[in-house]
């Protein structure tokens, strides 16, 4: 494994690096990031949300957004709560304690895009699937 780690290392070394390697494996090489998860099957959303409603029925799946969760965290949670059916009770903010040490390269806009295209046949499923948009289709990058 270490070959293999040191043989790819300059796919580190920017984001748009990493995209192009990421996209040129897909789908044939199970080939994990830095962190151990696969690299663009770990954003393919449509797959596990298709098992849960399948196992449990739509109406028993409640679908947060991280987004929405790090925008409001405690409407996003009452939210989980309330379809729960349980009284919403605004979760304790605490300060961060620990931070993760890895150093992520900045995401260029060329590199974004081409994300955002290969996500996009997915994402539309993923839509159709839930009933709702989750705006993850725009081009363009995260703030």
């Amino acid at each position: 494994m270490r070959l293999i780690l040191k043989a790819h290392r300059n796919y580190y070394e920017s984001f748009s690096a990493f995209v192009d390697m990421a996209l040129s494996l897909f789908p044939c090489t199970q080939f994990p990031s830095k962190c151990g998860f696969p690299r663009l099957e770990s954003g393919i959303y449509l797959r596990s949300a298709e098992l849960w409603i399948e196992r449990f029925k739509r109406h028993n799946v409640h679908v947060v957004r991280a987004e929405d969760f790090f925008d409001d965290l405690v409407a996003t949670v009452c939210g989980i709560h309330k379809f729960l059916g349980l009284p919403p009770v605004a979760p304790e903010i605490r300060e961060v304690v620990k931070k993760t040490p890895m150093k992520i390269p900045p995401p260029d806009r060329e590199a974004f895009a081409r994300l955002t295209e290969f996500y996009r046949p997915w994402n539309e499923r993923l839509y159709k699937l839930l009933g709702h948009d989750m705006g993850w289709d725009v081009p363009g990058m995260p703030e």
